[in-house]
């Protein structure tokens, strides 16, 4: 509202690789929802798990603000930066082997992570994406919900319970950690799929050990570290990787 907006063909390319994304997640994600209800208890969870559903409530607040405020555009452009960086690029990689392994005991948190976060992303998509985010919908959400359009279902409300500052700063700190094995490994020309033979974090702060601990099937699984040790200092064979915050990153190929 009140701005010029420049429409080229390259923003119109950039809507397309969205909406095809958005296809995609939907699609893998089907098979980890097919069947599923929610619990009436809330499971246990990994960091990660409750990183990403502490981020959803702060996005449902941000969003549902733009759009009282008239401010579609701003209001796209969060949603999309979210789903993108935390859901896509992150979550989606770093709980990976936890939804297909059926007897991991933390998987039923992954499930449901994936369940709220995905559904409440294709809602604040509504207003902006009617088409596919209502063809994704018929799909995967109406057996669950039992609501017959996501164009009549009730706007998303933030679950206060699930914000949580503790685990926004343990979900940047896995992030970094991920983003400095990608960086690594594509400034060392490999794939980023190549498995690493050893891995270890550094760090002489107790409580943040304690998280990586409980996060470490989830750091494995998106940086395809075979082992993972969480010491206060990196053994002298490995080769520390440049990392941005206070954890020290070390792997062995």
């Amino acid at each position: 509202m009140g701005k010029d907006t420049t429409v080229n063909e390259e923003k119109i390319a950039m809507g397309s690789k969205l909406v095809t994304k958005l296809w995609n997640v939907a699609k893998f994600s089907q098979r980890f929802l097919e069947g599923y209800q929610p619990p009436a208890e809330l499971p246990d969870f990994t960091p990660t798990d409750r990183w990403l559903l502490s981020r959803t409530q702060w996005l449902i607040q941000r969003v549902t603000e733009l759009f009282r405020n008239y401010d579609y555009s701003a209001a796209k452009n969060e949603t999309e930066s979210f789903f993108w960086r935390e859901l896509a690029d992150n979550y989606l990689e770093m709980s990976k082997e936890r939804l297909y392994d059926e007897t991991n005991e933390m998987r039923e948190g992954a499930r449901y992570t994936l369940y709220h976060v995905l559904v409440t992303v294709m809602k604040l998509f509504a207003p902006i994406l009617p088409y596919i985010t209502e063809t994704l919908y018929q799909a995967l959400f109406v057996p669950i919900e039992g609501e017959g359009s996501i164009h009549t279902c009730r706007w998303p409300i933030a679950n206060d319970s699930l914000l949580s500052a503790t685990a926004d700063v343990a979900g940047e700190a896995l992030i970094e950690i991920a983003t400095a094995v990608r960086r690594y490994k594509s400034e060392s020309n490999i794939s980023l799929g190549t498995e690493l033979k050893r891995m270890q974090l550094a760090t002489i702060d107790v409580s943040v050990a304690r998280m990586l601990q409980e996060a470490s099937a989830d750091i494995m699984s998106v940086t395809r570290a075979r082992q993972l040790a969480v010491k206060e200092s990196l053994d002298a064979d490995m080769e520390e990787v440049k990392a941005e915050g206070k954890i020290k990153v070390g792997l062995v190929r």
